[in-house]
C-alpha cells in the first residue's frame, strides 16, 4: 500500500511538472524566424516563433506568454532574465505566435518564453540562442573586444563635445559587462565608466588637436579589451556640421558585416544594395583623412566587396561606401 501511495504521489508531482493539475503547458518549440539590422541606429530586430502546448481537459491552455532574455554568459539562472514582453489578448490565441524584440544590440543571447493561464505561471521552454553579430567577425573562444561606435573628430571652442563610446564582445562564450576608462585627454574631460559617455567643455581659447586615448574592457575577463584613439581637431560651425553629416550613413547599402573585424591585411564586405552601378569604398583616419579610396561595383541583392588594408597602420577608421547619392559608414579596426 505504502509503495503504490508512493508512486502516485510520484506521478502526481510528474505529472504537474509537465503542465498538467491546472498549470498552461509549455510551448512544444521556440525558435529564431527573423532578424534585421538597422545600420543608422545599428540596433537588431530579432523575430522569434512558438506554439502553444498541447492541453487536454487537465490542463489549462495559455491565456499569454512572458518573453525573456539574457546575455550569453551574463547568467543562467531564469529568473535573472530580463522580462522583454508579455503577450495577451488576441495576440496570444493563434496556435504559432511570433514576436518581435526590438532594440537589441549586438551580442549572443539567450530567449525564453513562459506561459500564463488560470492565475499561475506555467514552465518555460526550452532556450533557443539569438545570434546578433553587429559588423565584426565573430569569435568563439577567446575573449576579446571591439569599438563599434567612431568619435567626434571637430569641435567648436567654448562648447560642450560629447560622444557615447560603444565596445561589444567578439566572443560566444565570454561576454560580462563591458566598462570604459580615459587613458590620455584633455584637462577636463570625463568618460563614465558604465555607459562610455565622453564629456568635455572646451576652452574658450581652443586651437589646434588635441589627443585622446580611451580603453574598453570586460569586467568577466582581464584579457578582454579593446583601445581606441583620435584626435579632437578645432574649427568653425561649418565644419563640425560638414563632419557630422559626414559621418550619418545613408543606408546606400544594408545588413553589412566586416570579415575580419579588427582586421590585419584583408577585409570582405559582405552587404545588400538596393542599386546597381559604380560606387566609392575609402578608409578615413581617426583625423579626418581619407587614407585608402578605390571604386566597386555594386550588385542588386547581396554583394562581397574586397578591400587590402595591409599598407595601413592599427588603430580605429572608418570605412565609407558612397555614390554621391547615398553613403553607409561603419567602424572598422586595424591591428597589427
Amino acid at each position: 500500500m505504502k509503495s503504490f501511495l508512493f508512486l502516485f504521489a510520484f506521478a502526481f508531482a510528474m505529472a504537474s511538472m509537465n503542465g498538467i493539475a491546472g498549470l498552461p503547458p509549455a510551448p512544444i518549440w521556440l525558435r529564431q524566424t527573423g532578424i534585421a539590422y538597422d545600420t543608422v541606429n545599428k540596433i537588431y530586430s530579432v523575430t522569434i516563433t512558438f506554439q502553444h502546448g498541447s492541453s487536454d481537459s487537465h490542463e489549462s491552455r495559455a491565456t499569454g506568454f512572458t518573453v525573456h532574455r539574457s546575455l550569453v554568459g551574463l547568467t543562467d539562472k531564469d529568473e535573472e532574465f530580463e522580462l522583454v514582453a508579455t503577450i495577451l489578448g488576441d495576440d496570444a490565441k493563434p496556435e504559432s505566435i511570433t514576436y518581435t524584440d526590438n532594440k537589441v544590440k549586438g551580442g549572443v543571447y539567450f530567449y525564453f518564453v513562459r506561459p500564463m493561464g488560470g492565475g499561475a505561471l506555467g514552465l518555460r521552454s526550452e532556450k533557443t540562442m539569438v545570434v546578433a553579430p553587429g559588423s565584426y567577425c565573430i569569435n568563439m573562444d577567446t575573449p576579446q573586444l571591439t569599438f563599434t561606435s567612431f568619435p567626434n573628430m571637430v569641435s567648436i571652442p567654448g562648447q560642450s563635445y560629447s560622444y557615447e563610446l560603444y565596445a561589444q564582445h567578439r566572443s560566444l562564450r565570454v561576454q560580462g559587462f563591458v566598462r570604459y576608462e580615459l587613458l590620455e585627454g584633455p584637462e577636463g574631460m570625463t568618460v563614465d565608466n558604465k555607459s562610455g559617455r565622453v564629456e568635455w567643455k572646451t576652452p574658450a581659447d581652443a586651437s589646434g588637436n588635441y589627443f585622446v586615448k580611451v580603453r574598453s574592457y570586460s569586467e568577466d575577463s582581464e584579457t578582454a579589451e579593446a583601445f581606441q584613439e583620435w584626435y579632437i581637431r578645432f574649427g568653425n560651425a561649418q565644419e563640425v556640421k560638414a563632419a557630422i553629416a559626414n559621418n550619418v550613413p545613408e543606408n546606400l547599402v544594408t545588413n553589412t558585416l566586416l570579415m575580419p573585424n579588427p582586421a590585419a591585411n584583408n577585409v570582405t564586405v559582405q552587404c545588400n544594395s538596393a542599386h546597381e552601378g559604380i560606387a566609392t569604398m575609402s578608409i578615413i583616419n581617426s583625423v579626418g583623412m581619407e587614407v585608402f579610396k578605390n571604386t566597386v561595383s555594386l550588385s542588386y541583392g547581396s554583394n562581397s566587396l574586397q578591400c587590402n588594408v595591409s599598407t595601413l597602420s592599427s588603430g580605429t577608421y572608418l570605412l565609407r561606401i558612397g555614390n554621391g547619392v547615398a553613403l553607409s559608414t561603419f567602424p572598422l579596426t586595424i591591428v597589427r
